[in-house]
């Protein structure tokens, strides 16, 4: 195979290689993004339960706490 043709043929092998990592690059960031997302939206589902939680307990008059062994009935 003639000089110019391995050259051609390695450089058509280097675009290739270029084209696949920059649409991995692209797939990549696009991942990253919804992975984000889905991240901030799971820290919003966290923060109103904990908000849930604590409105719960506030609504809920205080009870004595629990003494002796609850399997036996003797306190």
């Amino acid at each position: 195979m003639p000089d110019d043709e391995k050259r051609d043929d390695a450089l058509n092998e280097c675009m290739d290689t270029v084209h696949q990592l920059k649409d991995e690059n692209q797939d990549l960031k696009e991942e990253n993004q919804e992975l984000r997302e889905s991240s901030d939206a799971f820290g919003d589902l966290a923060e109103r339960l904990a908000k849930t939680l604590r409105k719960e307990r506030e609504a809920t008059p205080d009870r004595p706490a629990a003494t002796g062994d609850p399997s036996t009935g003797v306190k």
